[in-house]
């Protein structure tokens, strides 16, 4: 059975004809996954996603197998206190509705855009973007906005005891919850009208992973180089991402 590979669009710049083909496949994956979740509003096409790799290729990841991507991963860097302290959390709001035109180069942390894939296929590729892309570039902290679409069935709990309730097993209630804090995020806030998702009442979840190295990277810059450098090396696929 072959294994998945991570992979960095950043590394296809160079390829026109690649960097297109692997927009289209962003596109028919996100399109694949999300149409039965939410709006069309909220799916991408070729376009969209080329304009998000005009933004910031370096973050955007997919994985791939057997030469097919079967996951992707995008994020965009921003200021941490204007979106906490900002009045309007959407999703759309804060990545200019998955342009990210609203990507911000000198922003001390990152925002995870999007998520897309079984879980199988995504957790060696969320690691390869915590230690490359974030990090790497020394941001101080990474937040998400995660659905919580079990809360429908749910929905006689107040959303904020919901986010903290736990199985016997101590995992979260919520799958998606429960997957990111075995990766090590924690919740920081409940978000109403995050988007239109009915099975999470439309609410979303902010969720933080506080970079463990941040103060260490700032006396001493080598070792975010050193991480990227290593992440690099040992999670990246340097095979064709089509065979």
């Amino acid at each position: 059975m072959s294994k998945v590979q991570v992979h960095r669009v950043s590394d296809y710049l160079h390829d026109e004809k690649t960097i297109r083909k692997i927009a289209g496949d962003f596109a028919a994956l996100n399109k694949k996954v999300w149409s039965n979740i939410t709006d069309d509003f909220y799916i991408w096409d070729a376009e969209k996603v080329l304009e998000q790799f005009r933004n910031y290729p370096y973050g955007s990841f997919f994985s791939s197998k057997d030469g097919k991507i079967v996951s992707t991963l995008t994020v965009m860097k921003m200021n941490a206190n204007n979106y906490l302290q900002g009045p309007d959390k959407s999703w759309e709001s804060i990545t200019g509705n998955g342009t990210l035109n609203t990507h911000d180069p000198q922003g001390d942390s990152a925002y995870g855009v999007d998520l897309t894939g079984g879980s199988g296929n995504t957790t060696k590729m969320v690691k390869a973007v915590i230690l490359i892309g974030l990090l790497g570039e020394g941001v101080r902290s990474v937040f998400l906005s995660s659905r919580i679409p079990l809360y429908h069935k749910y929905d006689n709990m107040d959303v904020d005891d919901y986010v903290i309730a736990k199985r016997k097993s101590g995992k979260p209630l919520d799958p998606e919850l429960a997957y990111y804090k075995n990766l090590g995020f924690k919740v920081v806030d409940v978000i109403p009208d995050y988007m239109n998702d009915p099975k999470s009442l439309n609410y979303g979840v902010i969720i933080k992973y506080d970079n463990p190295f941040y103060w260490l990277t700032k006396a001493i810059p080598f070792i975010k180089y050193a991480m990227s450098a290593l992440g690099t090396r040992f999670l990246l696929s340097r095979q064709p991402v089509y065979q």
